[in-house]
């Protein structure tokens, strides 16, 4: 099971146990020091003991439990000597019909067992264990599945902690929806769930405190008991402006709606980027600069304001170096925004990996990226045509607020993405033109 914290995966193994009819039993690499643990270890100290797998059947005394082993892409599995061998020993199954702890030296058949390994990012999961396993991704949830939840799981079992649980308090629909959107911005329910805690506690405190409780929670109750707002819709209150592009990016906590921001001064064709990004994004910018360049009569762009302008792009400082390549299509989108001067809607995101010709290649996260479209309040979403077998697989709720926007050249992206407004940079555009008729002077 991959996908970003918070979407309940240990839960997920749970009911699959109970749905088997079996014990559960769970472990994380993060636990294990070495490869000893995994293994167990040789009966010749005081104190030495079987391998974590060994153990955990004897604690649950079953042979065939479901075993969930939590973070096998976190970075201990492949530097800890041994650790990835050891597993893959463990849950191979042609391997596991003879498994031997050192501690009982004795073969034990582990085939009976059912591994369930949750990761935060498939990509970092060995190869040798991908090769053993089916992936399962999952993306994150909308905005109606956290409603449900909240009511049928999260609300009774914070009640029923807090001693609430024979208060008639009510949550409305709406109060359900100003906690997902204006104090939580998450994947699953990790943070949504600590908003319902508080809300609690405050209950409490107020009962305590007047004697009594309310008996109904509004979304004018959610923002007495919880403060202020901690989630500030950005994407609402902006407007669209000349090199801002928004990006959709995809790393461990899920997908999510990043800005990348441009500007020009008077220069000599010198490019700097901010953000910490990684290697790859420089790349990137050489690329869409190299298409500007030999499209610019295309696009209308005088050539000398390319080449007498020093460029500054700024990127979100979160992106993921598995993801960096997704940044070409907006970086090419920004950079034709900055030099035609004309601006970008603000509710359109793209995603895609360009070539040095303009064509646009497919990328991965597409599902976590649409999931991350959807709480930005995305309106329109960019995406290379070869990754369309990905959006069929998405919630109703989502299709239908968000519209799909398949390309496959750099070129149509830009008719359909630029608006054909231009706010030009008078103090920029009257310098430029004044230092070029004085170098003209001079020349002559």
């Amino acid at each position: 099971l991959t996908g970003p914290p918070g979407l309940g995966m240990r839960a997920l193994a749970r009911s699959i146990a109970k749905a088997l009819g079996r014990r559960f039993v769970s472990l994380s690499i993060e636990e294990i020091k070495s490869e000893s643990e995994m293994m167990g270890e040789w009966r010749v100290n005081v104190g030495n003991r079987p391998g974590t797998i060994i153990r955990s059947l004897r604690d649950c005394k079953q042979n065939d439990p479901v075993i969930m082993i939590e973070r096998i892409d976190h970075p201990r599995l492949l530097s800890v000597q041994g650790l990835e061998s050891a597993l893959l020993e463990t849950i191979r199954p042609d391997k596991n019909l003879n498994f031997t702890d050192r501690y009982i030296n004795v073969p034990f058949d582990l085939s009976g067992a059912l591994f369930v390994t949750t990761a935060r990012a498939p990509h970092l999961i060995p190869e040798s264990l991908q090769d053993m396993m089916e992936i399962i991704r999952l993306p994150g949830y909308t905005d109606q599945i956290k409603a449900q939840i909240s009511n049928n799981f999260i609300i009774p079992k914070r009640f029923g902690r807090a001693n609430l649980g024979d208060e008639s308090i009510q949550f409305t629909d709406d109060a359900i929806h100003e906690l997902i959107r204006n104090y939580t911005h998450e994947a699953g329910v990790h943070q949504l769930d600590k908003q319902i805690e508080l809300i609690c506690r405050r209950l409490n405190r107020e009962r305590l405190e007047k004697g009594s409780s309310r008996s109904t929670i509004d979304s004018s109750a959610v923002c007495e008991l919880l403060g202020m707002p901690t989630i500030s819709p950005e994407m609402i209150t902006r407007m669209p402006e000349v090199g801002i592009t928004t990006a959709l990016v995809w790393s461990d906590s899920g997908g999510n709606a990043a800005f990348i921001e441009a500007i020009r001064m008077i220069g000599t064709g010198i490019v700097k980027i901010t953000g910490n990004p990684p290697t790859p994004v420089e790349e990137l910018v050489e690329k869409s600069l190299s298409y500007i360049r030999s499209h610019a009569e295309q696009l209308e762009i005088p050539l000398d304001r390319i080449a007498k302008s020093d460029i500054h792009l700024h990127f979100p400082p979160d992106i993921a170096e598995q993801d960096c390549r997704s940044l070409g299509l907006p970086v090419m989108i920004d950079l034709v925004s900055l030099f035609t001067e004309m601006p970008v809607h603000h509710d359109f995101a793209f995603t895609g990996e360009i070539t040095l010709h303009g064509k646009i290649y497919p990328v991965e996260g597409i599902e976590e990226k649409a999931f991350g479209a959807h709480r930005s309040s995305i309106r329109k979403m960019f995406l290379p045509a070869l990754n369309k077998k990905e959006t069929l697989r998405l919630p109703d709720e989502i299709r239908n607020d968000i519209e799909f926007v398949f390309v496959d050249d750099v070129s149509q992206a830009i008719e359909k993405a630029v608006m054909k407004i231009i706010i030009p940079n008078k103090n920029l555009d009257q310098s430029l033109e004044s230092i070029t008729s004085q170098q003209e002077n001079k020349v002559d």
